[in-house]
C-alpha cells in the first residue's frame, strides 16, 4: 500500500523534543508512557519486526533515503524522504493469550495511535499499523456496554477485531461499541476533563471511530519468533546490498542490524535514534570483505524442482533389500541423518546446492547399479559398498566443484550424512 504523503513540514511533537534533548514539555496533551509485558522476549520480537520493516522498505525504495527507529513515537517507525516525507508508524507486540477488541493491549494500542494521529491533526498523513503475535479470541460484549449504547441485550456474536484483521467493514452496532470502548479507555488514561484531545474525540461519532480503526493496518496471527527471523534472513538475501560475498553470513548481518537498532534506540537525540539506509549499506559492506572471491554454487535454485516420491525412511529402505542389516549400523545411520538436518541449517544454500549435485550423482550411479530383479535381497556388506561408493564419488565431485564455487563443506562425514539424508528424505532408494 502506498503511503499517503505528509504535505506539511515535519513538526515533531513535544515528547520527541525530550528525546532530542531539547527538554520541551507540552502543557496541552502529553502522551503517557506505555510499557510492554514480557520485556526480554517482547524486545527481541520488536527488534526483529523493526528490522524486517526497514529491509522491506529498502526493497521497495529505489533511490529515496529510508530511516527506521525503535521506541520513537511508536514501537517502530519508518521514514522515507522522497519528494515528500512519508511515515509508517507501527505498534508491535507478542502475546501469549488471545486478543479481542476490548483487550487492554488492543485498547492501549489504539489510544497510542490516536495520540500520534492527534499530533498530525488526523489528516490521514500517517500510515498506521498493528502487528501482533497472538490468537484472536471471541468477543463477549457485556450487557452494560450494550445498554449504555442504547443496544438491547443480544446473543449476537461480535467479531470486531477479527473483522479489522480481515479488512471487513464494521456495522453500526460494532462502530458504536468501538467508540464506547475507546473513549472509556482514553478517559481512563487521560482523566483530566479539560483534555483537548479528549474533547475532540468525544465529538466523533461511531462512524468516525470506525473510519479510524479501519484505517489502521491490522496484522494479528500466531507469528513465531522463528518465522519472523526467517523473514528477516530472506529480506537480507534479497536486499540490494547483498552479493555472493555475503553468502553464509546472513545471520551475522542480521545480528549486527538488530544490535544497531537496539543501540540507536537508547540515544537521547532525535537523529541518534534513526538507522538509515546508509547505515544498513555500511553493515553489508563490512561483511562483504569476504575471505573468498568464489561465488556460491547456483544449483541451490534448482532444488525446488526436485520431487520426492518414495515415502519410506532410510531404515525401511535398507531393510527392504537387506533384512539382516545390523541394528547398530541402522542406529548410527539414523543419527547421521539427524545431524545432517542441523548441518543443512548451518550451511544453508551451500548445502542445498551440494545436495542437488549429489542427488544427480546418486541417481546416475543407482540407475547403473540396478537390483535385478527389483525384489532381490542382498547382504549388508553390499549395501555398505554401494553407500561408500556414492560417498566417494560425491567427495570427488565436491573437490572438483570447489575449484569454481565456494563450499565451506569439505569433509567426508558431512557428505556421508548428506547422501544418507537423500535416502531418508524419499529421494533415492536401492530397490
Amino acid at each position: 500500500m502506498k503511503l499517503a504523503p505528509l504535505v506539511v513540514e515535519f513538526d515533531l511533537p513535544d515528547e520527541v523534543d525530550q528525546y532530542a534533548g531539547r527538554g520541551g514539555v507540552s502543557t496541552a496533551h502529553v502522551p503517557i508512557s506505555r510499557s510492554a509485558g514480557d520485556k526480554t522476549k517482547g524486545f527481541r520480537f520488536q527488534k526483529l519486526r523493526a528490522c524486517t520493516r526497514l529491509l522491506h522498505r529498502l526493497e521497495l525504495s529505489a533511490h529515496s533515503p529510508v530511516f527506521c527507529a525503535m521506541e520513537f513515537l511508536e514501537d517502530s517507525i519508518i521514514f522515507e524522504a522522497g519528494h515528500t516525507l512519508e511515515i509508517e508508524a507501527e505498534e508491535n507486540k507478542i502475546y501469549t493469550s488471545a486478543l479481542t477488541f476490548q483487550s487492554p493491549a488492543i485498547l492501549n494500542t489504539i489510544v497510542a495511535l490516536l495520540d500520534l494521529d492527534g499530533h498530525y491533526m488526523h489528516e490521514g498523513a500517517l500510515d498506521l499499523s498493528v502487528f501482533a503475535s497472538a490468537p484472536i479470541g471471541n468477543e463477549h460484549i457485556s450487557p452494560e456496554v450494550l445498554s449504555e449504547n442504547g443496544l438491547p441485550p443480544s446473543k449476537k456474536k461480535f467479531e470486531i477485531l477479527a473483522k479489522l484483521v480481515e479488512e471487513r467493514a464494521l456495522d453500526l452496532e460494532e462502530a458504536a461499541i468501538a467508540r464506547h470502548l475507546i473513549l472509556r479507555e482514553f478517559s481512563k488514561q487521560y482523566p483530566d476533563p479539560g483534555n483537548r484531545r479528549l474533547t475532540q474525540l468525544s465529538a466523533w461519532g461511531p462512524a468516525d471511530f470506525a473510519r479510524f480503526v479501519e484505517r489502521i493496518s491490522w496484522s494479528i496471527s500466531t507469528t513465531s519468533m522463528e518465522s519472523l527471523e526467517e523473514d528477516a534472513l530472506r529480506l537480507i538475501r534479497s536486499c540490494k546490498y547483498f552479493s555472493y560475498r555475503h553468502e553464509g553470513q546472513e545471520r551475522y548481518i542480521l545480528s549486527e542490524l538488530l544490535d544497531l537498532l537496539e543501540r540507536r534506540s537508547h540515544s537521547t537525540t532525535m537523529m541518534g535514534r534513526l538507522v538509515g539506509s546508509d547505515a544498513v549499506e555500511l553493515v553489508f559492506a563490512q561483511f562483504g570483505i569476504a575471505i573468498t572471491t568464489k561465488p556460491v554454487d547456483p544449483a541451490h535454485a534448482c532444488w525446488g524442482t526436485v520431487v520426492a516420491e518414495d515415502k519410506r525412511t532410510v531404515v525401511e529402505k535398507l531393510l527392504a533389500v537387506a533384512p539382516d542389516y545390523s541394528k547398530k549400523k541402522l542406529d548410527r545411520i539414523q543419527r547421521a541423518t539427524s545431524t545432517a538436518r542441523y548441518e543443512a541449517l548451518q550451511f544453508e544454500r551451500e548445502y542445498v546446492a551440494l545436495r542437488h549435485r549429489v542427488l544427480l550423482i546418486c541417481e546416475e550411479d543407482l540407475d547403473a547399479w540396478k537390483l535385478t530383479p527389483p525384489s532381490s535381497m542382498i547382504n549388508p556388506d553390499e549395501v555398505d559398498a554401494v553407500i561408500e561408493g556414492l560417498v566417494s564419488k560425491s567427495m570427488k565431485h565436491l573437490e572438483s566443484l570447489s575449484k569454481t564455487y565456494h563450499y565451506r563443506i569439505q569433509d567426508e562425514q558431512t557428505v556421508r550424512g548428506l547422501v544418507l539424508s537423500l535416502f531418508d528424505d524419499c529421494y533415492v532408494a536401492l530397490d
